[in-house]
């Protein structure tokens, strides 16, 4: 079963995130403080992180100090606040995010969160194969001496010459 770790200072707003995510089937760890969200954080396979405050902590500094940890950093963070600027949803994508702006739909907040979590696994699956290729020595390793020569590029075709313009259906002037 997925396990989500919300991270949210107000309890009401974790309490209707936990109703949402166990309606449909996954399981829910919830945080208000920076001490439960390390200890919560590892044993997640998602995290909903509120950036507005939590406690003294304020929510970019939770999702900086989530993507500085080698135990967290490949966590799939789906980012929840009221107000957005443009600087909050320029970062909020950065490793692996998604910024989604209240209020939203439990549909929504599922669809996010399912699409953030499918490119999450196919990341990781991505570089576990080429992990693995590389300790193989396999071809396409990213090694120069593992790629192929480059094809010789064809010339290119003469540009044709440009005839007479087209007409416009505009009067000459």
């Amino acid at each position: 079963m997925t396990r989500v770790l919300v991270i949210d200072s107000d309890p009401e707003h974790r309490r209707q995130l936990t109703g949402i995510l166990e309606s449909a089937g996954f399981t829910v760890a919830g945080a208000a403080a920076r001490e439960q969200m390390a200890a919560h954080a590892r044993d997640a396979d998602a995290v909903i992180l509120d950036v507005s405050s939590i406690g003294r902590l304020y929510g970019q500094q939770v999702h900086r100090s989530l993507r500085t940890d080698a135990r967290t950093a490949w966590l799939p963070i789906l980012l929840v606040g009221w107000h957005a600027t443009f600087r909050d949803l320029a970062a909020g994508p950065a490793g692996g995010s998604y910024y989604l702006i209240r209020p939203f739909t439990a549909s929504v907040l599922l669809a996010r969160l399912s699409h953030l979590m499918a490119h999450t696994e196919v990341a990781t699956a991505a570089l576990a194969g080429l992990a693995a290729a590389v300790q193989t020595g396999q071809s396409g390793t990213g090694s120069p001496d593992a790629l192929p020569p480059a094809e010789p590029a064809e010339p290119a075709e003469p540009a044709e010459p440009a005839g007479p313009a087209e007409p416009t259906g505009r009067p000459p002037r």
